[in-house]
């Protein structure tokens, strides 16, 4: 009896260790899976914080790119503006004269009794200063401007319109920085009268002076900018909560208006910064994405900025750290919460799984064979359907040049009523099977994509009733039978281009009917340019095989070169054939042909840039053209060749009061020139002289033997 109880209680004991036993396991394992789970959610959480503040500067930094690229475009447009003064002929004349007389004559030009002065000098400048007060006047009022007025390079007033107001400090140096920079110069913002404004100052130099010359005068005009601020710091409704703008410069920051109008700013002194590690900084640092205190003092923000070098602004964007740190609380109130769940779920799991891990393996394994077998057939029967739905044609071909595979629409094309299995030679005519044949095995050793034309017609149709199909080729990967794959077949996508390309070519023929009619329209202004136009496109094509021109560029030079004189339709004809010089005026209207030229080609409809081509014509490599005054590579390269074109045309043709240079002289000329491209120049010394004068003679040739390509 007593042994009988002594063995109870030993199995007693022994049940109670096993439950002791699993009870430790089960807290070993779910102190292992808190542990993974608290590892995983910090890691969790270090990478949403970081993806978090990823995004935020991204976004403020896609903020400040797009206000410094409007500013950049403002900026540009007020130099261009000022630059249609500083660069006016008559302006330059004027300040070039103004200085020739000596300080005491300029200062007496604009005094009240210089229209009587008996000094012929100074009454001839004075009754050119009046016109000229005028026309700048007009011209302040035309832009909007607040004022303007032309300068000598120390302050001195020149040209300067009735009760304007005496410059300051500021504007004096401003218009000294200009005249040392040798280039346009921006004061800081400041408020006159109620409105922000900046100056800018621009040099004007001598007509003849070249671009090494000391500025003759400096034009200084003053700005509104309030408006045009307040655009730049614009952020719509849902950026407006989270996005805090800012422009700072010289000590100043400018912030959109506190009151919520929109075509208001505030500005306001620029607040020393502190870093973060509390040590005080300058007062406009660069600011990369941190965090750091707000400008305007009010706690921590997130902050960056972009900088523009003229004028010297940088625009700033924060973000208040608070609403940062909120989104950090939030994930990571979420992360450990799903983590502690996870921790349970994963215990519990790990049980279970533990008692049943082979039976349900099995049942899984046969679940996902049921479900890849209803998806292959649902996929089955939507590729059929979608194979006969579709309006083009679709082909699959082995390596062996055998059909596999095609759609409806391919039988109608080919009018084969069932291709599968048959050779690619027995489905497509001759000279279509070779074509696609000889394609498919190109993409299928390449192994990329790519297309061909192939034409196709019905035995006895006539050739005009063919019909033209664009064929797009894929590489097909077939089985081999050790498992492994190789491209050798192909798949092809027949599209119906007909009726595009019969209206591409209609198109075509229209507008060559409109370019000889220009032509005609062109040669009867002057005589001088009967065959002018021809003469620059035969030269131009010569001198873009010899470049090595893509065809599209080719081609825009033949149709720039046939068009570039259209412009001389709107310039009054007596100024063409004036054999005498002409007045500053005059020549600023003749110069005005490419810009009339621009304004009749654009309203056509070129598939090339050819009004832009004639509009840059004029335009000269060292930046002294017009209408913009581009300069180098900013030019493009088409523009460039026609400009050299255009002027070799003119020196070697002979006209009523000179004969025309030889080919040789003429190249020597455009060389010593800084106005055109020394490359497009040299390209064209180097073709033949026999094949550029048959070209301009127009003297049948064959340009295949004569134009060599250019060597790189």
């Amino acid at each position: 009896m007593e042994l009988q109880e002594m063995d109870e209680a030993s199995a007693a004991r022994r049940g109670r260790m096993r439950k002791t036993a699993a009870a430790a396991g089960a807290l070993l394992l779910f102190a292992l899976a808190a542990g993974v789970a608290f590892a995983l959610c910090s890691f969790r959480l270090q990478y949403v914080t970081q993806d978090i503040l990823s995004k935020q500067r991204d976004i403020q930094r896609a903020w400040v790119d797009k206000s410094l690229e409007s500013v950049r475009t403002w900026r540009n447009k007020l130099v261009e503006q000022a630059r249609f003064i500083s660069g006016a002929e008559m302006f330059r004349l004027f300040a070039a004269d103004a200085r020739a007389l000596g300080s005491d004559a300029a200062n007496a030009i604009a005094g009240p009794q210089a229209l009587d002065s008996p000094d012929e000098s100074v009454r001839s400048m004075a009754e050119q200063l009046v016109y000229m007060q005028d026309i700048l006047q007009d011209f302040v009022s035309r832009r909007g401007w607040i004022a303007a007025r032309a300068t000598t390079p120390d302050g001195a007033p020149l040209v300067v319109p009735a009760d304007s107001a005496p410059l300051g400090a500021e504007q004096i140096a401003l218009i000294r920085r200009a005249d040392a920079d040798r280039g346009p110069a921006f004061g800081p913002l400041r408020v006159q009268d109620g409105t922000l404004v900046v100056d800018m100052a621009e040099p004007l130099y001598e007509v003849l002076g070249g671009n090494d010359s000391s500025p003759v005068a400096v034009l200084l005009i003053t700005v509104p900018v309030e408006k045009k601020l307040a655009s730049f710091l614009a952020v719509n409704e849902e950026q407006r909560k989270t996005l805090q703008p800012s422009i700072t410069a010289d000590g100043q920051r400018v912030s959109p208006d506190d009151t919520g109008k929109t075509d208001k700013v505030t500005l306001k002194p620029l607040a020393r910064l502190a870093d973060a590690a509390g040590a005080e900084a300058a007062p406009l640092p660069d600011l990369p994405f941190a965090r750091r205190p707000a400008l305007d003092g009010n706690g921590e923000a997130y902050s960056l900025n972009g900088r523009l070098s003229l004028p010297d602004w940088r625009v700033v964007v924060e973000t208040p750290a608070s609403l940062v740190d909120e989104q950090v609380k939030t994930q990571k109130v979420q992360i450990y919460g799903l983590g502690v769940l996870g921790s349970l779920g994963v215990a519990l799991v790990l049980a279970v799984i533990s008692i049943s891990l082979v039976s349900r393996a099995h049942q899984r394994t046969a679940l996902r064979f049921q479900q890849l077998y209803t998806v292959i057939r649902h996929q089955k029967l939507l590729l059929d359907s979608i194979n006969a739905s579709l309006q083009v044609g679709l082909l699959l071909v082995d390596g062996h040049g055998r059909v596999q595979l095609c759609n409806p629409e391919f039988c109608r094309i080919a009018d084969h009523a069932d291709p599968e299995g048959v050779a690619l030679a027995d489905v497509l005519p001759g000279e279509a099977s070779l074509a696609l044949r000889r394609g498919m095995e190109a993409v299928a050793a390449g192994g990329k994509t790519d297309s061909i034309e192939i034409s196709l017609a019905a035995p006895d149709a006539a050739p005009e009733e063919a019909r033209l199909y664009r064929v797009t080729l894929f590489p097909f990967e077939e089985p081999r039978k050790d498992g492994s794959r190789s491209v050798g077949g192909c798949v092809g996508i027949f599209q119906d281009i007909t009726q595009f390309r019969r209206r591409a070519e209609a198109a075509r023929k229209r507008q060559i009917g409109v370019v000889q009619g220009l032509v005609r329209a062109i040669e009867s202004v002057d005589a001088n340019l009967v065959g002018h136009s021809d003469k620059m496109a035969r030269v131009a094509e010569l001198l873009g095989a010899h470049m090595v021109l893509p065809d599209k560029d080719r081609e825009t030079l033949r149709l720039a070169a046939r068009l570039s004189q259209v412009g001389k339709i709107f310039v009054p004809r007596h100024l063409l054939t004036r054999q005498g010089k002409l007045t500053p005026e005059e020549r600023q209207e003749v110069a005005r042909a490419p810009e009339y030229a621009n304004g009749v080609l654009r309203n056509l409809q070129f598939d090339l840039p050819v009004p832009e081509t004639v509009s840059q014509m004029g335009e000269r490599f060292d930046g002294r053209g017009a209408p913009r005054g581009l300069k180098g590579e900013e030019i493009l390269l088409c523009a460039r060749i026609l400009s050299v074109i255009n002027a070799f045309i003119a020196m070697v043709s002979a006209r009523s009061y000179r004969a025309g240079m030889s080919i040789d002289e003429a190249v020597a000329q455009l060389s010593r020139d800084p106005g055109f491209d020394p490359d497009v120049v040299r390209a064209l010394a180097d073709i033949p002289a026999d094949a550029v004068r048959r070209a301009v003679d127009n003297e049948e040739t064959n340009q295949r033997d004569d134009v060599r390509p250019a060597k790189d």
